[in-house]
């Protein structure tokens, strides 16, 4: 049987996310896959890393978290800060993916979102 490698290409991307699909969901189907980003994101992309330079200080970025947790966890209870808690801050024409902060994208009662997912 010959195996045929599969690409799987995509806009943007955590690179740890894609070396774990890559590692683990490949043996499960027997085949290779092969992960392209055109656009790698890192620690620093996810909204509050240390080493994202957004906020001034660590406090400021603490006090920031902890809305949009306290927020998050209303909207989103499982994954407050994200899928995967990746903080993610991605926003498409038509959508946002689920690893982006839920206080972006999501909508209820008492909250409009900036980009509501379709």
């Amino acid at each position: 049987m010959r195996r045929v490698p599969v690409f799987l290409c995509v806009i943007a991307g955590f690179q740890k996310s894609a070396d774990a699909l890559e590692q683990d969901a490949g043996p499960l189907a027997d085949v290779r896959i092969n992960v392209r980003i055109a656009e790698p994101l890192g620690d620093a992309d996810r909204a509050f890393s240390s080493q994202n330079e957004t906020f001034c200080d660590a406090d400021e970025c603490e006090k920031a978290k902890r809305i949009a947790r306290d927020r998050g966890v209303r909207l989103e209870p499982k994954h407050p800060l994200g899928h995967g808690d990746s903080q993610a801050l991605i926003v498409f024409e038509r959508s946002c993916p689920n690893n982006t902060l839920p206080i972006i994208w999501d909508s209820s009662d008492d909250w409009v979102p900036l980009f509501k997912r379709l």
